[in-house]
């Protein structure tokens, strides 16, 4: 048998039509160029014909018959395996990372491609074009619309003079770190089908009429979807006229307010003679007279934010996009414009509402209305004629900003709570989906790989920590030790700077509250405290408590400390004692033997004390009651020897919960 191919992705092609036996499995193929077969292939008519001895299959592509290249059963056999061995199995919603809907919303979201494809689905058929010509051809996304799950997701601003939520920002981001900023405006006020968040897609090819060796069920049965791949979930935007907005892989969806802070001060009559344009840090330009510019008048239907109509007006001005092109501004997709009144009322636009969406040239700086130059309320007005409201809208313009989305990458140190992964918190689950790399022991990856996806791991943390070298050395002195263990932090620490320097968000992943006692705290040393960010996490300490199921604080305090603070500082214990205080001790069950004649200094032999294992962890957690005098005897006999906390104090007699006596 001979097989004549002159197209790798026809080829595929016919694998996904069921034409050609799929050997092996595995996915993640990628085509000559390292472009994903599935997105990056040219759309052109293709067609798959066979006959008698010979499998042909051939690409739209014109090709000259000498350009054609005979291979023979051999070859082709190992060719065919190594690609059909590649061919994703499932060609519908395939499992990629999390998308996760954080910010300023009350009930945060982390969705999968499957929660995505229950949903009521949209439609949008697109032809792709890049401002750079670059096309991936006609594609029928099918999607969810961004505003349902923002709205699903309950948007909150915070507490402001003017309400409203016209200065509000979405930033959309992949874990390659490609993000573009969206005004929510924009995503309100537009067709819900204008921006989708796409989980499947399926080529819109041409099919020619069927010939002589045209396979009739091919011909018949349309285009396959798409794989999804790391492809999907994928920002759509079809009310742009170019792709440049397209996200693929999406991950985070966040609102957030990148407004800054105008002064609020109530300006009556509220007017400016001249507005500000500034371009970000730095002295701005003035401007005020707008006659140098091209002009344009648009009827315009005045809409309160309380939805009642006004009337119609023409209104007179300078588009907003080619006052800021003649300017020099440069459409960055990761910033916007907020425009704001002397009283600090404010709007914001998204650089790519302006430049590539289809309405972005109707955004108008006016200085008219019907034929006559604005005077109360102005000079100037910001008007968007197609938002549903007059939110946007703003009267008496005196400044224009430009405000981005930062620069560079952050470092995330993840506190995940105590044990089970239903104490989570909202901002650990935004933090694992801002994350672009991590730093994680390998439990932790393992519980929150749902989080946490396909993203690289540097290394473990707690490989850096100074047991692992003492155990790993023993030969050496104690210098030496903190000389190795320093040396290894420092090439470790260099690691993380280089996915920062890149603009990569790293995210240490760490056990309960990550400020108490935690591996990562020689990371400090190596970097801003600008890029720092820690997220809270639920310790081992709060959990412990709620198993206790008294007031561990019932005579006003509670002692939290390390076994080694103890023991070298006695009299803290005897101060304690006297107070009547509950000690909660860390780390200590294998010091017990040591601490409890330090203990007995400050407390009577008979002080209720409790070991409590594994706080956190449903099925294993577990509170043992005993006596300080027996303490050490209890603890011996229980399996854990390590996940524990041991409490001390007259306080955790339980059947008294106002008063403990001394």
């Amino acid at each position: 048998m001979e097989y004549i191919i002159c197209d790798t992705t026809a080829l595929l092609k016919a694998a996904a039509a069921g034409l050609i036996t799929r050997q092996g499995g595995g996915h993640g193929l990628c085509s000559p160029q390292g472009k994903s077969p599935s997105f990056r292939m040219e759309m052109k008519v293709w067609r798959v014909c066979e006959k008698r001895d010979r499998l042909r299959v051939i690409s739209g592509r014109k090709m000259e018959k000498s350009a054609m290249k005979r291979i023979r059963p051999c070859v082709m056999f190992a060719f065919l395996f190594s690609l059909l061995a590649a061919w994703p199995a499932d060609a519908g919603i395939r499992e990629a990372n999390p998308l996760c809907i954080a910010g300023l919303v009350r009930q945060p979201l982390t969705l999968t491609l499957q929660d995505l494809g229950r949903m009521q689905p949209a439609e949008a058929q697109i032809m792709e074009i890049s401002s750079g010509g670059a096309s991936d051809g006609v594609l029928r996304y099918r999607g969810v619309p961004l505003r349902f799950l923002l709205e699903a997701a309950h948007i909150a601003k915070e507490e402001s003079v003017f309400g409203g939520q016209g200065d509000l920002a979405v930033m959309v981001r992949n874990s390659s770190g490609e993000a573009v900023l969206l005004s929510w405006g924009e995503i309100l006020y537009g067709s819900p089908g204008d921006f989708l968040i796409a989980y499947a897609a399926e080529p819109v090819m041409p099919l020619k009429e069927p010939g002589p060796c045209t396979d009739p069920a091919l011909s018949s049965r349309g285009p396959e979807p798409l794989a999804g791949g790391p492809a999907f979930p994928k920002l759509v935007v079809s009310s742009d006229r170019r792709s440049d907005r397209f996200v693929e892989g999406v991950c985070l969806i966040r609102v957030v307010d990148v407004c800054p802070d105008p002064p609020r001060a109530k300006v009556d009559p509220l007017h400016s003679e001249s507005f500000e344009l500034i371009a970000g840090k730095g002295s701005g330009r003035r401007f005020e007279d707008l006659s140098p510019y091209p002009r344009r008048t648009l009827s315009v239907d005045q809409v309160g934010s309380d939805g009642v109509f006004q009337g119609t007006v023409a209104m007179e001005g300078v588009s907003m996009k080619d006052l800021l092109s003649a300017s020099g501004m440069e459409p960055d997709l990761r910033s916007g414009f907020v425009v704001s009144a002397p009283d600090g009322y404010q709007a914001l636009f998204s650089a790519g509402e302006i430049f590539l969406g289809r309405m972005g040239g109707r955004i108008l700086l006016a200085d008219r209305r019907d034929g006559r130059p604005i005077e109360e309320g102005g000079r100037f007005f910001l008007v968007a004629p197609d938002d549903r409201l007059g939110e946007r809208w703003v009267k008496a313009v005196a400044r224009i900003e430009r405000v981005g989305l930062p620069d560079g990458g952050r470092l995330f140190v993840i506190g995940t709570g105590s044990g089970d992964s239903h104490l989570l918190t909202h901002q650990a689950v935004a933090a694992f989906a801002e994350a672009d790399v991590y730093v994680c022991p390998p439990d932790l990856h393992k519980e929150y790989a749902g989080y946490m996806g396909d993203k690289p791991v540097l290394f473990d943390i707690y490989s850096y920590v100074p047991p692992v070298v003492r155990k790993a050395h023993p030969e050496l002195s104690k210098a030496d030790q903190k000389a190795l263990l320093v040396e290894k932090q420092r090439g470790a620490a260099e690691l993380i700077r280089q996915a920062l320097d890149v603009g990569r968000n790293v995210g240490i992943v760490e056990y309960g509250d990550p400020t108490i006692w935690s591996g990562w705290s020689w990371v400090r040393d190596y970097v801003d405290p600008g890029e720092l960010k820690i997220i809270p996490g639920l310790s081992s300490f709060n959990t412990s408590n709620a198993l206790i199921r008294t007031d561990v604080a019932c005579n006003g305090g509670i002692l939290v400390a390390a076994p080694w603070m103890l023991l070298q500082n006695p009299s803290v214990v005897e101060s304690a004692g006297a107070a009547g205080v509950t000690i909660c001790i860390f780390m200590g069950l294998s010091s017990l033997d040591d601490l409890t004649p330090v203990l007995l200094r400050g407390y009577q032999a008979g002080t209720p004390a409790r070991l409590v294992y594994k706080a956190g962890y449903a099925e294993e957690e577990q509170v043992v009651p005993t006596t300080l005098e027996k303490l050490a005897e209890t603890a011996r006999r229980q399996k854990e020897q390590y996940l524990g906390l041991i409490y001390v104090g007259p306080c955790l007699k339980g059947d008294e919960r106002s008063e403990c006596p001394l």
